[in-house]
């Protein structure tokens, strides 16, 4: 027999990347939404007057369910895609795969019920099958339009009674829809791309970025971003969270303040014995004062130890780094010896005056 849960096909604009491959825990900024005790699993097409057509081209569509089709049978049961309850909370969409105009969205409508579909039955859903599995009601019968249907899957099909289906889940209870926000926050800068935060977060969702997933192959060592639920009734909150690059841990820095106190002598830079942790400490910075006006600089912020010294006093006061060369003065100076000298253990006291001249300005060593 038929049953449904739901599914909508919806536009992507101003993707600026496209998604690799589909997974159960990807979905967009906009993971909290709204339910209507009117949305159901029947096939609605977003045809005018009545609703706003999302002008998807249908080659587009078609791809993205031969994609999904040919993703599930990598595995030999066919591969799942779930949205467990406690995951996708107040009717949360999640981005299956985006291709071209179009992006295929799962939307958790029934918060009472784990969901686990497999991707051949959202493909099937989708371009109508191929075969015995042929259903006519398909999203792509609303051509450009786009539109919304509950996924049409097979309860007897085995793979939803072996052993290897979660326990307790059902393959209903997920809908397909629209999300216009996800293209805006592309839109606000043209350079931008979409990134996955990936599992090294708990926070998961979006990151718009124009150095995108790339951030890392650089010289950084480490950023504060932010996930901003999109289209909210209300004044959206921001989640931050503070990402750390391999280099963070592998660069020439002391591994901590006993390690550098031990590389100081008289006129050493104290630039050059900052350690590790510090980058951990100037992201959160970022996080703790925010940006903005009123908050520390972003962007335009200054790393430089010269540059620390010569900037004005109101621009110090809003960079993160005069703060890290703040603390690691007064943690070199004041420190002290501890029992098993531990990487906090401070052996040698030192104090830092600033030598030279201009750009060439360091705060150097001296005894205190």
């Amino acid at each position: 027999m038929f049953t449904q849960s739901l599914l909508l096909l919806v536009p992507v604009a101003l993707l600026g990347t496209a998604i690799a491959a589909p997974s159960s825990r990807m979905f967009s900024p906009r993971a909290a939404q709204i339910c209507y005790d009117n949305e159901t699993t029947d096939l609605l097409c977003y045809t005018a007057p009545d609703n706003t057509p999302q002008d998807v081209a249908v080659a587009d569509v078609t791809y993205i369910a031969s994609y999904l089709r040919a993703y599930g049978a990598q595995t030999k049961a066919g591969r799942l895609f779930t949205m467990a309850a406690a995951d996708a909370p107040d009717c949360a969409e999640w981005v299956i795969y985006a291709h071209g105009t179009a992006q295929a969205i799962a939307k958790h409508i029934d918060s009472t019920v784990d969901s686990s579909v497999l991707f051949a039955d959202i493909a099937n859903t989708i371009d109508g099958g191929s075969g015995t599995s042929t259903t006519t009601n398909a999203l792509v019968t609303c051509g450009t339009d786009g539109g919304s249907l509950g996924v049409v899957y097979n309860a007897t099909n085995p793979a939803y009674s072996a052993s290897t289906y979660p326990v307790g889940y059902t393959p209903a209870g997920i809908l397909i829809g629209d999300v216009p926000g996800y293209a805006e926050a592309l839109a606000e800068n043209i350079t931008s791309e979409a990134w996955w935060s990936g599992d090294l977060t708990p926070v998961n969702g979006y990151y718009f970025s124009p150095t995108g997933g790339d951030y890392c192959d650089g010289a950084g060592l480490g950023l504060t971003a932010e996930i901003t639920k999109l289209n909210q009734p209300t004044r959206p909150t921001g989640i931050e969270s503070i990402i750390l690059c391999g280099s963070s841990f592998t660069n020439g820095k002391p591994n901590n303040y006993r390690d550098g106190d031990a590389l100081i002598q008289v006129g050493t830079n104290l630039a050059d014995v900052v350690p590790k942790s510090a980058t951990l400490l100037h992201e959160a910075l970022h996080v703790l004062n925010g940006a903005g006006q009123t908050g520390f600089l972003e962007g335009d912020e200054i790393y430089d130890i010269a540059a620390c010294i010569n900037a004005a006093k109101a621009t110090k006061k809003r960079n993160p780094e005069n703060y890290i060369f703040l603390v690691t003065h007064l943690y070199y100076l004041y420190g002290e010896p501890e029992a098993g000298n531990p990487g906090t253990s401070i052996n040698t006291n030192w104090d830092f005056a600033v030598v030279g001249n201009g750009a060439n300005r360091i705060l150097g060593a001296l005894t205190p």
